[in-house]
């Protein structure tokens, strides 16, 4: 039995011999874009072989080509269909940033920003790719120069969720909380369902020891997403920090009860009950984390557990 790309590659070198005779290029582009949305890449690649057989000026199909070419995990290919697409046109901005979006995606951050650069050269007020460029440099660890990525981006597009919650990691990263704080906080406004932005402002509270703001961030967190044993256990901590040993070590349960290994709420609970005058069960944590391989768990069995 033959294959669907078998049989389409036929009909394509049937049709190849018949260019010039009424060719629909249209037609072809639209097929090409339904297979595509199908997932049906080898024969999407198939009708952009024909158009570019037909016209080898046609850039479009190069680049429509390469995006195939990247979602069947053919990064080469694309790169490939990308170059040419911009020798054909080097001022359509949609094949330097399908490119830079395969080179993030391959750790090629210096070669993704160029193209960066060079989209926002031929079209500066679009703010998704300030955002992008923003991401880059965050992945640079270029934190200055991905704040006014972000600020530009935002001023272009006031509403960008991303924009603030990025702006947050940058600032968190310079040094400078309370400015993370508010980015979070808008980034919240915008969208009250970011799990992570309520994450990363209680882990901002925590350290400023804003620890009744936190809990209830966490808490917040919690509630759009019960099963992540991470939150659980950012609560644990939040507890034992502020003093309330019995909520803490409920929390470090739920957290086991999630992840059996989890090897920090093991040790965490253990240390939360010794502080609760319990040690006989804070040894059993604490041989159990050391089982397990933590650092800090065969210390604390050495010193307080005979």
């Amino acid at each position: 039995m033959f294959n669907n790309s078998y049989i389409l590659l036929i009909l394509a070198l049937h049709s190849l011999s018949c260019i010039g005779q009424n060719l629909n290029v249209d037609s072809l582009f639209h097929e090409g874009l339904q297979l595509f949305n199908n997932g049906e890449y080898n024969e999407s690649i198939i009708q952009y072989d024909i158009i570019i057989k037909a016209n080898p000026e046609e850039y479009i199909a190069y680049m429509d080509r390469g995006n195939a070419k990247k979602h069947k995990g053919d990064t080469d290919g694309a790169l490939s269909d990308y170059a040419k697409a911009i020798e054909l046109n080097p001022y359509d901005p949609q094949a330097y940033f399908n490119r830079a979006i395969v080179n993030d995606q391959l750790g090629d951050f210096l070669t993704a920003l160029a193209d960066y650069d060079k989209i926002i050269s031929i079209e500066s007020n679009v703010a998704i790719t300030h955002f992008h460029r923003g991401m880059i440099n965050m992945k640079l660890n270029r934190y200055d120069i991905a704040l006014n990525d972000f600020d530009i981006a935002i001023q272009i597009e006031h509403f960008m969720e991303q924009a603030y919650f990025n702006k947050g990691i940058a600032n968190y990263n310079l040094g400078k909380l309370e400015l993370a704080l508010l980015d979070y906080s808008k980034a919240l406004q915008l969208n009250p369902k970011n799990v992570r932005a309520y994450i990363n402002r209680a882990n901002n509270q925590i350290e400023l020891g804003l620890l009744d703001e936190a809990i209830v961030d966490l808490e917040r967190a919690i509630f759009l997403n019960s099963d992540n044993a991470a939150l659980y256990y950012n609560l644990g901590n939040a507890f034992q920090k502020q003093g309330d040993l019995n909520m803490a070590i409920a929390n470090y349960n739920k957290v086991i009860s999630l992840d059996e290994n989890h090897t920090d709420a093991i040790f965490n609970r253990g240390s939360a009950k010794y502080s609760k005058e319990n040690p006989t069960e804070a040894c059993l944590d604490w041989e159990k984390a050391a089982d397990l391989g933590h650092s800090s768990a065969y210390s604390s069995l050495i010193r307080f557990c005979k």
